[in-house]
């Protein structure tokens, strides 16, 4: 197949751009900065152009023609600047499918998020029948790709899916990211829990996300389709922290942090973003998610465990990050 990937010297775009190698694609990257990519970069089978999502003039010579599948993964994950995040992420989706326009896709996949979702209603899990009430500008500016893809897609006639991912950890992950966050904390014996630590949270094992994507570029899609790819458990906030502990911290004793003492601190001026009333939140919310459809539709099966997952990341974490041997 002839595929285009956006986005690909990120965490996720890093890992799918080579196994779609593997699988004898030939496969065209779109970045910002080539010179970003991985080892992947020099292979034969692959074909880098520059062009920036917020720049509609840049894309349109190198994402010129016909292509089977279309991975948009290029977005804004961890910006607090509310305008380049919907630029990036709902404007940058608009000008990717503007540059198409005038050839044919086969499947258009724009990898979301369950932010676009919000969280779900206490004690209750995210699907994909789940209404959409997201709580902060990244879900926001999700939802609205979705819409933008959604509605241009159909104008075309080419099938669209969204991928709605929870949290994606593994090796390699960005060091801008909460599990990045959350492994330092605990190894530090800063970490404290907000709330009771009862609310659940999906995560996504790196591969486990690679083969969901993979999964979706075989399936015979035709119009709109919607999947949460994530790992067979949705733990506990408490649960997930203890399992984090035993790995890289053992001795460490769990606190907890009541919700009304972290919103009250979270108003100081000059508190950190990360426990900004709207963070705080976040933290407290249910975010456990269910994967049936992707298993009945898609056949989607995790192929690490949680436990496995975790136990991967925080080797990686001590070999690579701290130099623990």
């Amino acid at each position: 197949m002839r595929i285009l990937v956006t986005g690909p010297t990120g965490f996720i775009g890093g890992r799918l751009v080579p196994r779609l190698l593997e699988d004898d694609h030939e496969v065209t990257c779109l970045a910002r900065d080539p010179s970003k990519a991985g080892n992947w970069k020099m292979d034969s089978g692959v074909s880098l152009v520059r062009g920036d999502v917020t720049d509609p003039r840049s894309l349109e010579e190198g994402l010129a023609g016909d292509w089977d599948c279309v991975f948009h993964l290029a977005g804004a994950v961890y910006s607090d600047n509310q305008r380049w995040t919907f630029a990036v992420n709902a404007g940058g989706t608009e000008n990717v499918l503007g540059a198409l326009d005038k050839g044919n896709i086969g499947k258009f996949v724009l990898l979301s998020s369950i932010a676009a979702i919000g969280p779900a209603r206490h004690g209750e899990y995210l699907n994909e029948e789940t209404p959409t009430r997201p709580i902060n500008d990244y879900g926001r500016s999700k939802l609205e790709a979705e819409g933008i893809a959604e509605r241009m897609c159909a104008q075309k006639g080419w099938p669209f899916v969204a991928v709605r991912g929870p949290v994606v950890y593994g090796p390699g992950v960005s060091p801008q990211s909460r599990v990045t966050t959350m492994f330092e904390m605990i190894r530090s014996g800063k970490y404290r829990m907000v709330g009771t630590g009862e609310n659940r949270i999906g995560f996504c094992y790196i591969d486990n996300m690679i083969h969901g994507l993979t999964l979706v570029l075989k399936a015979p899609i035709e119009n709109r389709e919607t999947f949460l790819i994530a790992d067979a458990q949705s733990l506990k906030i408490c649960e997930l922290a203890e399992r984090i502990v035993s790995l890289i911290h053992p001795d460490m004793a769990l606190k907890k942090v009541p919700k009304w003492l972290a919103l009250l601190v979270s108003m100081i001026p000059g508190t950190p973003q990360e426990l900004s009333p709207g963070r705080i939140r976040e933290m407290v919310g249910s975010w456990g998610c269910r994967i049936d459809r992707a298993r009945t539709v898609l056949g989607y099966e995790p192929p690490l465990s949680l436990e496995e997952g975790l136990r991967l990341t925080a080797e990686w974490f001590q070999r690579e990050v701290w130099g623990v041997k």
